[in-house]
């Protein structure tokens, strides 16, 4: 995994210069997920070292030992000031989010990389004025690895999901196990291994990634390999704005320069890299990861259209016409 760090770190030779300075400013970062989750090692604490570098060592960035709130109400913590920046996940807070839910949607975009791009291209017209991160700074965001529904028992159709009770993340996910015909349970990915290990989930909708970070492969050994994904889902890391404001012009500057597009298109590459490392340890230690059928794909294709026309009811107000928006989305995601 050292070439993985290596290729989205922006530290260069410049933080070693001698006679380096303490840190003039600490900022607190929170930490909900467990410190060798490739998130954090690949992506979080790259970060903070490019950001330690960017800054001539005065900006410092320390992740607490354990969270300082539950992973949904991480956008609150930064907001409030209990911590100076956090990184989370859009679908814990649907309500705040609607048009960012777009990247819950099924078969969005073949990968991380090209669904974050097309993201980013499409921000500034349709996300950004919808002023769904007002009351934080926005550090960046990047669309996750395609995901599936891994399962306990084998499934070759759609209508194998019937009863199978599913951890998901967030309402548009959950609209699309209902919509196979699964039952949603919502859990935030932490607590996945401790729901599956009880009994109390015989699915989890996680890309692999996930399913080797929580340890959870030996419970359910089985998915239907959807290209595209039954969802995507999205990360952010923000910021609380007043302590962004207090920092030197110069280095908000700096730290402006390797995060946004850049950094979420450096993370979006690393995760595809993991996801394919993921899914061949997965195949090597015995898990069933198939293709779909024709007939498979078909339903589920009909199934997922229900998916949509829900999140653009529910996104479609104050001039946003949210079925263009998607179907612009998927074309650029899809070059």
């Amino acid at each position: 995994m050292a070439g993985l760090v290596t290729k989205i770190g922006f530290a260069t030779a410049g933080l070693l210069w001698a006679g380096a300075s303490a840190a003039e400013t600490t900022l607190t970062f929170n930490k909900f997920i467990p410190a060798t989750h490739p998130y954090q090692v690949h992506i979080m604490d790259v970060w903070a070292k490019d950001v330690a570098a960017a800054t001539q060592g005065r900006i410092k960035i320390e992740f607490t030992g354990s969270s300082l709130a539950p992973p949904p109400r991480q956008f609150e913590l930064v907001s409030g000031g209990g911590a100076d920046l956090a990184f989370s996940f859009i679908g814990y807070n649907p309500d705040r989010f609607p048009r960012h839910n777009i990247l819950s949607l099924p078969m969005l975009g073949p990968n991380a990389k090209k669904t974050t791009a097309a993201f980013w291209a499409l921000n500034a017209k349709y996300f950004e004025p919808a002023g769904e991160f007002k009351g934080v700074k926005l550090i960046t965001l990047w669309a996750n690895m395609p995901g599936q529904i891994f399962t306990a028992k084998p499934v070759s159709t759609t209508a194998d999901y019937a009863g199978i009770k599913t951890r998901v993340g967030d309402r548009v996910l959950g609209n699309t196990v209902k919509a196979l015909g699964g039952v949603p349970v919502f859990s935030p990915a932490p607590q996945t291994y401790e729901m599956l290990s009880q009994g109390v989930l015989t699915g989890a909708a996680l890309p692999g990634t996930d399913i080797l970070a929580f340890k959870v492969e030996k419970f359910v050994p089985n998915a239907v390999m959807v290209p595209g994904g039954i969802f995507a889902g999205s990360f952010y890391i923000a910021m609380n704005p007043k302590k962004w404001e207090s920092l030197p012009e110069a280095d908000r500057a700096a730290i402006d320069r390797i995060s946004g597009a850049a950094l979420a298109t450096r993370a979006a590459t690393v995760l595809d890299e993991l996801e394919v490392k993921a899914l061949e340890t997965l195949r090597a230690g015995g898990a069933k990861l198939t293709a779909p059928s024709e007939a498979y794909m078909k339903e589920a294709r009909a199934r997922f259209a229900e998916v949509d026309a829900e999140w653009a009811k529910q996104a479609t107000k104050d001039g946003f016409d949210a079925a263009a928006a998607l179907a612009e989305f998927r074309k650029l995601a899809a070059q």
